[in-house]
């Protein structure tokens, strides 16, 4: 059964408040994994967003000569080089130092332009191979090339799920979809749903998002698969790096979500929440712009719209 993913219900819950005493430790850390050369602003963009959905601290951990572009946008992120100062992207040999700074994270965004040299998909699926990897996080979101890493190797994300349960949340297009399922971007479109639940059944409780024209979101629960539908969204967000954002919405909501005043959410209600709001704050600029005015930017300022909203 297909349920709708209510935006009212996201805004609310977009819009409650922090507890009175609360600090920025509590509303999470948020370790942002990305970037290469040519793709700085992935990184930018899933961080900035990760803010904005309410991360406490966001670490943007980013390969060390990426460091002087990502530090000029992200005042107010932790910058976390790895590498060798001229290092232009990530590699295996970084998996230890990697393991070591995302050891006390909240959340985990694995991907953004990290870029396909072969070294840095080896090392996206070692840090997923590992338990040791970001042990404490309630989710670790698997986006763009860090889905690419898992190209035609399902089992092995389904091996990694496993050691995780419940807490992994991928976020592909279509195109990285049939990547991952062996099959054609084309059938994907056509069978979205059957496709969506069979990425859901890979992650053992975690939470599959195939983004698109009315995002569906999946997870398999104690009686089965459940599927939701988000409505909101326009085509103005068909552009580079949208899913970034996405990507980093997601995790920085999961962070704070035990900061929040009333009872905790369930990491698939959270996603639902990051998708119907990402939709949400592209409608409402669309609303003010047209379509064809948005950046992935917009989207993370679009956010501020939301109290707006009216349903």
């Amino acid at each position: 059964m297909m349920r709708r993913i209510d935006p009212r219900e996201a805004a609310e819950y977009y819009l409650g408040h922090f507890r009175p005493d609360v600090n920025k430790y509590d509303r999470g850390r948020v370790f942002v994994i990305a970037g290469s050369r040519g793709m700085s602003g992935a990184a930018i963009l899933s961080a900035r967003a990760a803010m904005r959905a309410g991360g406490g601290l966001v670490y943007s951990v980013l390969p060390a000569g990426l460091l002087p572009v990502v530090a000029a946008a992200l005042p107010e992120a932790l910058k976390c080089p790895v590498g060798e100062s001229s290092s232009a992207h990530f590699t295996a040999g970084d998996a230890k130092r990697l393991k070591e700074l995302a050891r006390r994270a909240d959340a985990v965004v694995l991907g953004p332009g990290l870029g396909r040299d072969e070294s840095t998909l080896t090392l996206a699926r070692e840090l997923l191979a590992d338990p040791e990897f970001a042990p404490e996080a309630m989710a670790l979101v698997l986006d763009a090339d860090g889905l690419y890493a898992f190209k035609e190797r399902a089992a092995e994300l389904k091996a990694a799920a496993a050691l995780r349960r419940g807490r992994i949340v991928l976020t592909p297009h279509e195109g990285e979809a049939a990547a991952l399922l062996g099959i054609a971007a084309a059938e994907v479109k056509a069978r979205r749903e059957e496709c969506v639940r069979a990425l859901a059944e890979l992650l053992d409780g975690g939470v599959a998002v195939l983004k698109g024209r009315e995002t569906l979101t999946s997870y398999v629960g104690p009686h089965g698969a459940e599927m939701f539908v988000n409505t909101t969204g326009n085509p103005g967000l068909a552009t580079g790096g949208s899913g970034d954002v996405l990507a980093g919405m997601i995790a920085g909501l999961t962070a704070s979500d035990r900061a929040r005043e009333g009872n905790c959410q369930p990491l698939a209600n959270i996603v639902n929440y990051g998708a119907a709001l990402h939709g949400l704050a592209g409608d409402m600029l669309s609303a003010r712009h047209g379509e064809r005015y948005l950046t992935a930017a917009d989207i993370i300022e679009g956010l501020g719209d939301i109290r707006n909203y009216a349903g």
